[in-house]
């Protein structure tokens, strides 16, 4: 079995992520204007699990549980 590697298109600089057992790949970072009763921003980072592709939106909260590597 062959393993192929996480591909994205990057501007700056390819950012990896773990949280001890998986390796993630920082794909995009969002950020969205709401303009309901409550204004302001709302910003979300997309990961890409390396191994399975699988993609997941994670919010500032949740991504404080991850670790950059390096």
């Amino acid at each position: 079995m062959k393993l192929r590697p996480c591909s994205s298109v990057v501007v700056d600089s390819m950012r990896y992520l773990t949280d001890g057992i998986h390796l993630y790949e920082v794909v995009a970072r969002r950020t969205v204007q709401n303009f309901g009763l409550l204004r302001g921003t709302i910003r979300y980072t997309i990961i890409r699990d390396c191994v399975s592709e699988a993609t997941a939106t994670f919010d500032e909260l949740n991504l404080a549980a991850l670790s950059e590597v390096s």
